[in-house]
This record gives structure tokens, sequence and C-alpha cells, in this order.
């Protein structure tokens, strides 16, 4: 859970995005919904890493788990329309936090 919220440092950012895409593959519905979660995150902190992550959360579209579609679903809603926000309760900061780039 807190991956997404490391990548707001530029020095962090190539090694907790390989990490959390790593994390697309686990088993367990949990690490993948909060791997989704934090891709999100750095894809609407750093959005000319986008397309890389729009890619690889749509390939989970024939995941088994119901869950998982649902938020897949939910981010890719987030990271292809530029005026979509992401939902209430991925961002663990404070409201328009900005962080310092």
């Amino acid at each position: 859970m807190i991956l997404g919220h490391l990548s707001l440092s530029p020095d962090h950012l190539p090694d907790v995005t390989a990490a959390l895409l790593d994390m697309m593959g686990d088993a367990s519905v949990f690490v993948k919904n909060w791997a989704i979660t934090s891709l999100c995150i750095v894809a609407k902190e750093w959005p000319e890493h986008t397309e890389p992550i729009v890619q690889a959360i749509g390939r989970l579209a024939q995941d088994r788990s119901v869950a998982i579609r649902t938020w897949m679903h939910k981010a890719l809603v987030c990271l292809t329309d530029p005026a979509a926000e992401l939902p209430a309760g991925w961002v663990k900061r404070g409201a328009g936090q900005k962080p310092p780039r």
C-alpha cells in the first residue's frame, strides 16, 4: 500500500514501479488490488509513465477474480480519462496535498 506513495520521489520511482508491476502477478487478490491502486497513483503523479501502466493493468481483464476485474476497470477509467479522479480512499495523504517535485 505504501509503494505508490514512495513513488512520489523521483529517486524511488524506477524501483517502486518495477516492484508494483511484478506484484500484478501475485496470487493474492489484496496484493494485486493494492498494486493496481499504487500504479494509478504513480501514473497520476508521473503521466509520462501512464501508457505502460495502462497496458499492465489491462492484462488483468481475464483475471479469475471478479474483484480484480472490477478494480482494473476503475483504474483504467481513471487513467484513460484525464478529468477522472482516483476513487476516494485510494490516496492516503491529505486532500489537496501535492508532493514537492
